[in-house]
């Protein structure tokens, strides 16, 4: 055999650079691979992230040891050798060097475009470029601190300008209200970080108000990425959502209750795993916060746990004559791009030197999110409190489409309308509710939304707690000998936010006094520093100084109400129905002993008829 090798020239044998033959490493191509990598390789470039992931650190970019690594190992390849590798090598190759990651005993953790780190934001403009912005204003880091992922999907953005200014961004935004200018653009500024709960941007209007231009403003000023939009897949959404920063749902009509349940999650922070594929014991693991994106013509759910973690701006459908083409509007867009993101990150920086010295009144749901947005208020010159003013107005608007999409609610506010507290198992309440359900015209037997049975009453009732204690009405549970006991006990209003704006059932306007009585109900008032009010001689706060002496009443107000007017609920449903103060008064008791109020009205108004009457009252 060597005879014949050296006959045709195959001696094994390579000259080196210096004229001298040496001999040929004879190791396969995976090992050769696996020891090229390595002297290619500072010392810190293998390690294992957050999830324990394997991953290797090529010219200061983190890269997972898997599939995506092959490229990587082929050009080292070929600069070696110039020769191919094959599959079996390759996998060799990245396998083995995920296990000296495994047992290099660092771990590192890796994030997507937006970071936070002692006290201030790092955010990848693209790979190698990364901006820093704290307290002292914002620059570019050559070194900085943390490590980025890398996804196919994730667009550059382009190094930022001077002279920029968010009204540019703001003319593209086709906005109803100032209210809703300034909230936008407190989303706007706050949308880079990541360690705060954000919560879901909701676009809606009519259709041709731009609805979908809006979401598309905020998720091309910080994550644009291709596809721009993702699709709701149970399966898949999560990889969607951590493939990149700002996830957008477009053009939503109704959200299912398990990407209500999930888009909820991404807001505080969703974690979930599956199994590894080809594998039975070997887990992948997500863990992620995202600012979310959604819009409809409506609000694609009315569930309480979204509505309450959203931002809901409302939009005006464009007049033709002032209708843009996208082409030009887009490349507005792209012209004004660098000084756009030169003014978010401008007032941003501002805002977080702004937070540490912020004392609000109050604080909101998603109150981390709501600090640094009132500090996004206050550096814009509009002050902190009309922030809380302004949210106060967003609550409104959840409570109300909140109260529309649950029967349950509807009805509870109704039953509690002429009582002061109930108490009774949950089968006897259910029932009550129910005739009070067909009062008001609810369908008990085709309705989704109402419970069928005694058990889910609490479980509805549960998911509308924070709509009633608004409303001055808290519910609670203790179990007993003879079955679940669910009391409802009229309370003052919730002071979480100082304007409900809740509309009663009835259609009675809302409440808007406080009141200073030691067993009075105070409703809320719709000023944004909440201070209190007091009504002069009411029992129950009604507007301004008027009362209505109920003992304890707490529903919302009568429009006849006057102020300083001292008047009981029945004298002003006696003005409304025309019946007489002692019949209103005799429907108050008859509801009270458990009549629904339709049968209540009945009884009173046939009370001097004949037994065989067949008026229309009677039958």
């Amino acid at each position: 055999m060597r005879l014949l090798c050296k006959w045709w020239g195959w001696d094994r044998t390579l000259p080196s650079e210096h004229g001298t033959e040496e001999r040929e490493d004879r190791r396969n191509q995976g090992d050769r691979l696996i020891g090229y990598a390595l002297e290619n390789l500072g010392e810190g470039a293998l390690f294992m992230d957050q999830h324990g992931d394997p991953h290797v650190l090529i010219d200061g970019s983190p890269m997972p040891l898997n599939s995506r690594c092959y490229s990587w190992l082929r050009r080292l390849m070929w600069e070696r050798e110039e020769r191919a590798v094959n599959g079996e090598y390759l996998r060799t190759a990245a396998g083995t060097l995920a296990a000296q990651a495994e047992f290099a005993g660092e771990a590192k953790e890796l994030h997507t475009r937006a970071a936070w780190h002692e006290g201030a934001l790092y955010y990848e403009l693209r790979p190698g470029k990364v901006v820093r912005v704290g307290p002292g204003g914002w620059t570019f880091e050559a070194h900085p601190p943390v490590l980025f992922r890398r996804y196919p999907n994730l667009k550059p953005l382009p190094d930022p300008g001077v002279g920029g200014s968010l009204d540019g961004l703001l003319s593209l935004v086709n906005l109803k209200s100032e209210r809703d200018r300034r909230l936008f653009t407190a989303y706007l500024v706050t949308v880079p970080l990541p360690h705060v709960g954000c919560p879901i941007l909701s676009a809606s209007g009519p259709m041709g108000s731009g609805k979908t231009t809006a979401g598309r403003a905020v998720k091309r000023l910080w994550d644009p990425t291709a596809p721009e939009t993702v699709r709701y897949d149970p399966r898949d959404f999560l990889q969607k959502a951590g493939h990149c920063y700002v996830p957008m749902l477009d053009n939503l009509s109704t959200l299912p209750d398990s990407a209500a349940d999930t888009l909820c999650r991404l807001v505080t922070g969703e974690a979930d795993s599956k199994r590894k594929l080809y594998t039975d014991d070997e887990d992948v693991i997500v863990e992620l916060r995202r600012a979310v994106i959604l819009n409809g013509i409506n609000a694609p759910t009315d569930r309480g746990d979204v509505l309450d973690r959203s931002l809901v701006v409302e939009l005006e459908r464009i007049p033709d004559r002032d209708r843009r083409t996208e082409e030009e509007m887009w490349a507005a867009f792209e012209r004004e791009y660098p000084r756009l993101l030169e003014a978010a990150f401008d007032v941003l920086a501002k805002a977080i030197a702004c937070k540490s010295s912020l004392q609000l009144s109050r604080r909101p749901r998603l109150a981390d999110w709501g600090e640094y947005a009132a500090s996004v208020y206050e550096v814009m010159g509009w002050g902190a409190e009309a922030f809380l003013s302004d949210w106060d107005e967003v609550v409104k608007v959840q409570n109300r489409a909140t109260l529309d999409g649950s029967p349950v609610a509807q009805a509870v506010m109704k039953f509690m309308e002429y009582r002061d507290s109930y108490q009774g198992t949950s089968t006897e309440l259910h029932k009550k509710l129910e005739d009070v359900a067909e009062d008001i015209g609810v369908s008990v037997s085709r309705d989704k939304a109402w419970p069928k049975s005694a058990r889910w009453l609490w479980r509805r009732i549960q998911e509308v707690v924070p709509l009633l204690v608004a409303s001055g009405i808290e519910a609670t549970r203790s179990e007993e000998k003879r079955g679940t006991v669910i009391v409802l006990r009229k309370t003052p209003a919730d002071d979480a936010t100082n304007a409900t704006g809740l509309e009663n059932v009835t259609g009675k306007p809302d409440t808007g006094g406080n009141t200073a009585s030691s067993n009075a109900t105070k409703a809320p008032n719709a000023t944004a520093n909440a201070t209190q009010n007091p009504a002069d001689t009411a029992e129950s706060g009604i507007s301004g100084n008027s009362g209505i002496r109920s003992g304890g009443f707490a529903g919302p107000a009568f429009s006849d109400a006057r102020p300083g007017e001292d008047v009981t609920v029945a004298e002003l449903k006696a003005r409304r129905t025309g019946l007489s103060l002692e019949d209103e008064r005799r429907v108050c008791e008859l509801v009270r002993k458990g009549f629904s109020e339709r049968s209540a009205r009945q009884e009173v108004a046939a009370k001097d008829h004949p037994i065989d009457c067949e008026c229309e009252v009677c039958q």
